[in-house]
């Protein structure tokens, strides 16, 4: 029998071992070891390269190889070895597509000859999801990276044993400090949010770990190295292998919350010092809640009525009043109170608790919260019967890292030059009322309402795409599907391309409940400020009650204080201190008996010591009062003489502070162009002569100046 060419007989001779070749999954190619060249090929070889068994016979490798070079090299390699040989090559189809095939060549026997037999599968699919999840991987692993929040991995035992730059820089200790850590570690010097110890067992990750469930919302305080106190933030999430019952690990996310812990202190401070001066004050103060009962009550009520606080809270108002009184104040008071909002100055007679009956008016004013109701109704009690006293006005804040952006509180995302979502947490779905599968490939303008705020987004992601620099956002407002409105501290970064996208990562911290915090504690800082005003202006109306010489003396020589205090120059944060002070300039005369302050005659040496002491008597109350203090200067030097010669302590020139020389020539002036009940006003004409001949002995000569100048304008 004659040897046949194999080219001549390009297929194996048996019937049944034809058809398994022909049925193979894989493609099976037949090439010449003298050409290489392809004698045969089966049918998946046809389906997958697109070529027919016609076109095929006779084609090189280099015909069908992406890189011929490599593929005839690997061919040689099988020549030489005469053995298998397996390796990987990129190939073409023939509508000229790539495709990555999976080689095993080896030389066999075929038909008395040797050739080439190439088994060929296609892992194309595999090699994209291959390519797919490492840049998937290298996303989140950029995400973490960014992240504001701190990061850390723990181990079953609670070690950590991964973290990132911001959970260095949050607990002040570097990477290597943290490694092999446990939170068992008796050098962690960590408190509850009210200051008791936080036991390590009792940390997040180990409770996680533990339980097998999220933990989130715990608040941690953290001593740092240094000393210093940090305040986080902590969600510590379990992760579990396929299939398994026990946590493998626990990832810990934290951000730091010092400032928000900082405000809540703040918040709590002004609270207890609101609450000191309402129990303080010496005017008669009660305010009552939304039912209509007494829910705060000043010292002075109560020692003025002769009732213990725990006698008076929770009962209503009207329990203290004449049955006359309490009729007037339901008919009458009430529905004025209601359609006003407040009322002033109403006749009642209050009932001591030993029966005896006290004169008073009343002044109340409701509170209301932002959507109208009523918060408080307070109210003020001026005891005419004994001290003539009026106060009114009172007024009151891959997993693993899938797993960590989807856990994470934080809206993160990454976006295309065109504005799509590539990446989104579920974060960022819940606020677009969305599922994060949806989210990607759409914009902002597929779920955000405001039409603003996407233009905004769309401005600045192209900004930090094109210009490769990353943007800090302080502030931005982001609308909801369902149009609710949240305030974000977000960072965009530029991502390198991606098969030749450009892309930016973004990560917002909310910050909704911070701005609340801080408008909460401007409105509490408003609501102090006015209460100390009233306050004030309480007091100097119950001192004009009782002095009626004086009668609006007090308001007129302020405004003329004010202004001439302007016109030497004075700023304006000295000018609210100035205010006070002239209106209380005479608060001491509180303490002085009406024998003295009331006497229709002069007053004899005895009376006067007595009147010289008021001053004195003014600083004394006044000093213990901390935002008072500013403006003790008027109330204590108010009688003071550039010479030398005023009281109380003699004080001469400049060691008179300027605001009492100031309020000294206002005082004077006022008081001569005023009726007295011992003599007539003076014209302004003789009293302003009168000032100018005071310069340099009773007046600071400057300051008369300025005085003269303004008011002969």
């Amino acid at each position: 029998m004659t040897k046949r060419n194999p080219r001549n007989r390009p297929g194996p001779s048996s019937q049944d071992h034809r058809k398994l070749f022909e049925d193979a999954h894989d493609a099976i190619l037949i090439f010449s070891l003298e050409d290489e060249t392809v004698l045969d090929v089966n049918a998946r070889a046809c389906e997958i390269y697109g070529f027919s068994r016609r076109e095929f016979i006779g084609k090189s490798i280099k015909a069908i190889s992406k890189d011929p070079k490599r593929g005839e090299s690997h061919l040689k390699k099988t020549l030489l070895a005469r053995t298998k040989h397996s390796f990987e090559s990129t190939q073409f189809r023939k509508d000229g597509s790539e495709m990555c095939l999976a080689i095993s060549a080896s030389v066999i026997d075929h038909h008395g000859g040797k050739v080439i037999l190439s088994i060929n599968r296609d892992i194309t699919q595999q090699k994209q999801a291959q390519d797919a999840l490492e840049e998937s991987a290298r996303q989140y692993r950029s995400v973490v990276d960014v992240l504001a929040d701190g990061i850390v991995l723990q181990n079953p035992s609670g070690e950590i044993e991964a973290c990132n730059a911001s959970a260095e820089a949050i607990l002040g200790l570097t990477k290597s400090q943290m490694m092999g850590r446990s939170s068992l570690d008796p050098r962690w010097r960590a408190i509850r949010a009210y200051g008791s110890p936080f036991p390590g067992d009792e940390h997040p990750a180990m409770k996680a770990l533990k339980s097998g469930k999220p933990v989130t919302g715990e608040i941690m305080g953290v001593y740092k190295p240094d000393g210093t106190l940090t305040w986080i933030s902590i969600n510590s999430q379990p992760m579990f292998q396929r299939q398994g019952e026990k946590p493998y690990a626990a990832v810990t996310s934290f951000h730091d919350i010092t400032d928000q812990m900082e405000t809540r202190r703040q918040l709590y401070q002004n609270e207890k010092r609101y609450r000191s001066l309402y129990r303080n004050t010496p005017a008669m103060l009660h305010s009552c809640g939304p039912d209509g009962r007494i829910v705060e009550v000043s010292d002075t009520w109560l020692s003025t009525l002769g009732y213990a606080r725990s006698e008076v809270l929770g009962k209503a108002p009207g329990a203290f009043y004449t049955d006359a009184s309490k009729a007037f104040i339901e008919q009458v008071a009430r529905p004025a109170l209601v359609k006003a909002g407040r009322v002033d100055d109403i006749a009642v007679t209050a009932k001591k608790r030993n029966g005896d009956l006290v004169e008073a008016l009343l002044s109340s004013v409701v509170e209301y919260d932002d959507r109208g109701d009523v918060v408080r109704t307070h109210s003020v009690m001026v005891d005419v019967t004994e001290k003539h006293d009026a106060l009114n006005r009172l007024k009151e804040q891959s997993e693993f890292l899938r797993q960590v952006v989807d856990t994470n509180p934080n809206l993160i995302f990454a976006k295309d030059e065109q504005g799509r979502f590539t990446l989104a947490n579920k974060a960022v779905a819940q606020i677009y009322g969305t599922t994060v599968d949806n989210l990607l490939g759409k914009t902002d303008a597929d779920f955000n309402p405001s039409q603003k705020e996407v233009a905004q987004f769309i401005d600045d992601d192209r900004k930090v795409i094109r210009s490769g620099k990353p943007k800090y956002i302080p502030e931005e407002k982001v609308t909801g599907a369902a149009g609710e409105e949240r305030w974000f501290q977000t960072i965009k970064v530029p991502l390198g391309p991606s098969e030749g996208l450009r892309q930016l990562l973004g990560v917002a911290t909310d910050i909704t409940q911070r701005k609340e915090a801080e408008r909460q504690l401007k409105r509490a800082n408003e609501y102090l400020q006015l209460a100390y005003d009233t306050t004030l202006e309480g007091w100097v109306k119950a001192l004009d009650l009782r002095d009626k010489e004086t009668e609006n003396h007090t308001q007129r020589v302020t405004d003329m204080t004010l202004r001439l205090a302007r016109a030497l120059g004075l700023e304006q944060e000295g000018l609210v201190h100035l205010r006070r002070g002239a209106l209380l300039h005479d608060i001491g005369k509180m303490a002085i008996p009406d024998s003295v302050l009331l006497k229709a005659g002069p007053l004899d040496e005895e009376e006067w010591a007595i009147m010289r002491k008021h001053p004195v008597y003014a600083y004394e109350w006044l000093k213990t009062i901390d935002y008072l203090k500013p403006a003790l200067e008027i109330p204590y030097c108010h009688h003071e003489k550039w010479d030398g010669t005023g009281y109380p302590r003699g004080l001469k020139g400049e060691e008179i502070p300027l605001a009492a020389r100031i309020f000294a020539v206002a005082d004077v002036w006022d008081a001569l162009g005023s009726d007295r009940p011992y003599r007539k006003a003076w014209t302004p004409e003789r009293v302003l002569t009168y000032v100018g001949e005071q310069a340099g002995s009773h007046f600071d000569p400057e300051v008369v100046g300025t005085f003269l100048e303004i008011s002969r304008k």
